[in-house]
């Protein structure tokens, strides 16, 4: 559906720049709807990584973006 279109969308615009924390932001976000908490903090830590004022809006909004990071069951960002 459209969640896993955004999904990809993300990705291809990661891919082209790997430094777009809007990007980041957007694909942690998508993986919290698609239920993928894995790849939502492994993303969510890339994006605190290059921005810390949106990884501090997504954690204020998404507290379940803290604990450890489970990247192995995800795919390599």
């Amino acid at each position: 559906g459209k969640t896993e279109a955004a999904s990809w969308s993300y990705r291809q615009a990661i891919a082209r720049d790997p430094r777009h924390a809007l990007s980041w932001y957007g694909l942690t976000l998508v993986m919290l709807e698609l239920e993928r908490a894995d790849c939502a903090r492994a993303a969510y830590a890339r994006l605190a990584a290059l921005s810390p004022a949106l990884s501090r809006r997504a954690a204020d909004a998404h507290p379940e973006l803290g604990g450890t990071m489970e990247a192995a069951t995800c795919e390599s960002y």
